[in-house]
């Protein structure tokens, strides 16, 4: 009570200093005394305004987009999160067709929501206290390096139900992921899709997509094997270049680990390069290999061939050594000789002899007899 009032009283007629927003002055009729000695008298008093209508039925009805719905338009609510020191208190209005806001800052928490009041008309309404979902924890995504040059590589563990973008801000939105998506190299995030009941998960730490590095092929090793005079050390099915001295270059895939030496490889030095495979590796450097020149044929003076004197005699022939050998059939089979002289040779009889092949040198050309 402030003061009796005699006559008219209009609201707002009286002035009290340092009134605070939440009271206000207005009148009030009160009974005073008891039974036949009771007046009513009208008084001046001070009440305090009443509290807002506290909030209710809000919740997240927007998981995809992260909105917090429920709230009445045109109307500014205080938000805590947190309690004690550390609670942080924040005003937010919505707009005259708003009712909903984002509640990315609040996800995995409590939150009180007050409604505010009004000047003069409504104090602060009691909280409502809303638990936010938590957002889900994010996937396990691995990134794949691209297997050929220009390529592309992998983010491996994606599903349909997942998203990812670049991870240096080149593409801000987020697409939509398919089974161990294929991805040009480059660095990513990915996270799991939102659904009508759960928020969209946490993004994984930055997955980089490694670009292909071309390699170079392993020079090749090759060798020479004098006996069958052929080159080794190939693989078979990889491509090769052979350059002859200074002659064109050729290009050879090997079915096995050896070809045959070429008529024109002997005497010669060979280069051989392995050919890189195309936007995988490059090209070796090429590996030389001197082929030496065939050894030249035994001689007359080391071949003794005896003629038949008579008519009917039989013929001989002396000199083939233990490091030679003979044909009788044109060199189709070959026997090694032993030092010591063949005799009773039919006239007519044609002798092929050669010098062997050793592990350093090919067998020589053929001395005909």
């Amino acid at each position: 009570k402030l003061a009796k009032i005699e006559g008219e009283f209009t609201d707002g007629s009286v002035k009290v200093k340092d009134l605070d927003a939440d009271y206000k002055v207005t009148t009030e009729e009160i009974t005073e005394g008891e039974g036949e000695t009771a007046t009513t008298v009208k008084y001046l008093v001070l009440k305090q305004n009443p509290k807002a209508t506290t909030p209710s039925n809000i919740t997240v009805t927007d998981y995809a987009n992260e909105k917090l719905g429920g709230f009445e338009s045109d109307v500014t609510y205080i938000i805590t999160t947190g309690e004690g020191e550390a609670a942080k208190t924040e005003e937010v209005t919505l707009g005259e067709t708003e009712t909903a806001i984002d509640v990315t800052d609040y996800i995995g928490k409590t939150i009180s929501i007050v409604r505010k009041g009004v000047r003069g008309e409504t104090v602060d309404s009691d909280a409502l206290q809303v638990t936010v979902p938590v957002r889900p924890t994010a996937p396990t995504v691995t990134g794949e390096t691209a297997t050929v040059y220009q390529g592309k590589g992998k983010l491996t563990g994606t599903t349909a139900d997942m998203e990812y973008k670049s991870a240096t801000g080149e593409n801000t939105q987020w697409a939509d992921c398919t089974v161990d998506m294929e991805v040009v190299p480059g660095s990513y995030i990915v996270r799991a899709k939102a659904t009508a009941s759960v928020f969209a998960s946490a993004p994984t730490d930055t997955i980089v997509v490694g670009d292909y590095t071309m390699t170079t092929e392993t020079i090749p090793d090759i060798g020479i094997n004098y006996e069958n005079e052929n080159l080794t050390g190939f693989t078979a099915g990889a491509e090769y270049s052979v350059k002859v001295g200074d002659a064109k270059t050729t290009v050879i895939t090997p079915e096995t680990t050896e070809i045959a030496i070429g008529a024109d490889y002997f005497g010669k030095t060979l280069t051989i390069v392995k050919k890189g495979t195309e936007n995988i590796s490059n090209d070796s450097a090429g590996f030389e290999l001197s082929v030496p020149a065939r050894p030249t044929s035994p001689t007359a003076t080391e071949i003794t061939v005896t003629q038949p004197q008579t008519y009917g005699a039989k013929g001989a022939i002396s000199g083939i050594t233990a490091a030679m050998e003979y044909s009788i059939d044109n060199g189709t089979t070959w026997t090694g000789g032993n030092g010591n002289a063949i005799e009773n040779i039919e006239p007519g009889t044609a002798y092929k002899i050669r010098y062997k092949a050793t592990n350093a040198s090919f067998k020589s050309a053929e001395y005909t007899v």
